[in-house]
Order: C-alpha cells, then sequence, then structure tokens
C-alpha cells in the first residue's frame, strides 16, 4: 500500500485496505457519495478522527434520521437526537 509521506493514509480507493469489503456509501478518501443514517460508516482506521466519520458515527449514536450529503456532514457541529437530515419519501 502506498501512503502519503505526511498523513500516512491511502490517496486512492485501491489503495484503501478496506474497499474490497467496504459498504460505506459515503467515502472518505473522495469525499464524495451521500450517506443514510441507517448505511454502514467507514472503518479504515486511517478515518476514524476525520469529522465526517465523527459525525456519521455520533448520528447513528443519537438514532438520527435521513440522508447527509458531504456538505451536510462537513458542516454538523453540534448533534442531539433531534438532528434530521434530508428527509427522502
Amino acid at each position: 500500500m502506498r501512503l502519503t509521506q505526511q498523513e500516512n493514509k491511502p490517496l486512492s480507493l485501491q489503495e484503501c485496505a478496506v474497499f474490497d469489503t467496504c459498504s460505506a456509501s459515503y467515502c472518505p478518501i473522495v469525499r464524495a457519495g451521500s450517506w443514510y443514517s441507517e448505511e454502514a460508516v467507514c472503518t479504515n482506521v486511517w478515518f476514524q478522527e476525520e469529522h465526517e466519520v465523527e459525525v456519521q458515527k455520533k448520528l447513528k449514536k443519537h438514532n438520527c434520521e435521513g440522508l447527509f450529503t458531504p456538505e451536510i456532514l462537513k458542516n454538523i457541529r453540534r448533534i442531539s437526537s433531534k438532528t434530521k437530515g434530508i428527509t427522502v419519501l
């Protein structure tokens, strides 16, 4: 696995250690993909402290519902059980 000198994180999906078994719809490597609160969260150890992944874990902990875009995940600062994503009918 080729890692960056600065951060020691994978540079592409193919370099991700969990890519072949990953079921997370939002990927912190490419910072793309909308995420529903009932879906999986990235499990790659290099990304567990990324803001968006931490937010996803907290949203799951608080049983928040809805669709969260990368922009929404990036901008969330406080989470409670009242935090909601986009409602999709």
